[in-house]
């Protein structure tokens, strides 16, 4: 079988512009209550929030440096952050481009740290100081980009997921461990997009910086040292 490339999809896609689109809260008593009885019991330790993995080095703004396979699947594994969006998309697919605006007013609802979003070029790489940063830099866009590189376009396509074509745009939401949670294989409207990242906020709660949850652990061990020695004085 002849291996796919993003490459040759793309110049495919252009020339026959069969590119994916859609569109898509009594009256007080007057006797005197007693006082409850005192319990020696220590209060019920409340969950620590999970805390969040190592991030993983992104890019800054202006460049967009070639990522592998090996290289995404440490991104998606390591991002540091509860959510990661990653959308597929080139300066050359017009639904990628019409879809953009979306993404950039999304991402800028949620902190990085709870939702970061990142975009995966299918441009050439010799236009990516010609073309794709400048034309970042001119849409605004406020979060790495880099630039697919795979060496096995078929594996790598496979891989991150069994329907997908290679066909773009494409839309992926991976959790903080690099679990994928959502895939859209199509182009998104904001409402859309919306949608898919509030749906997957409620199924990863927010995690705790390492800080956080050090003074949080700190704090529960201090209840109940004082805890231990009320009981012992008595």
């Amino acid at each position: 079988m002849m291996t796919r490339s993003f490459y040759s999809l793309a110049a495919t896609l252009v020339l026959t512009g069969a590119i994916f689109s859609t569109g898509g809260t009594a009256m007080a008593d007057e006797t005197k209550a007693e006082p409850a009885p005192k319990s020696d019991a220590a209060p019920a330790k409340a969950d620590a929030p999970a805390e969040r993995p190592a991030a993983y080095a992104f890019p800054a703004k202006g460049t967009v440096p070639k990522l592998d396979e090996k290289g995404y699947n440490a991104m998606t594994s390591t991002h540091g952050s509860d959510l990661l969006v990653v959308n597929f998309w080139a300066t050359w697919c017009g639904p990628c481009v019409a879809e953009l605006p979306h993404f950039v007013a999304v991402s800028k609802e949620n902190p990085e740290s709870r939702v970061r979003f990142v975009g995966m070029s299918l441009d050439m790489a010799n236009q990516v100081d010609s073309v794709v940063v400048p034309f970042l830099e001119k849409k605004e866009i406020p979060y790495a980009n880099f630039l697919l590189d795979a060496d096995d376009a078929d594996s790598f396509i496979g891989a991150v997921s069994n329907d997908w074509s290679g066909a773009i745009p494409a839309t992926f939401i991976y959790d903080r461990s690099g679990n994928k949670i959502f895939e859209r294989l199509t182009e998104m409207s904001e409402e859309e997009l919306h949608a898919a990242v509030e749906t997957a906020k409620a199924k990863v709660p927010a995690s705790a910086p390492a800080a956080d949850a050090a003074a949080t652990a700190s704090g529960e061990s201090a209840s109940e040292s004082a805890a231990a020695t009320t009981n012992t004085t008595k």
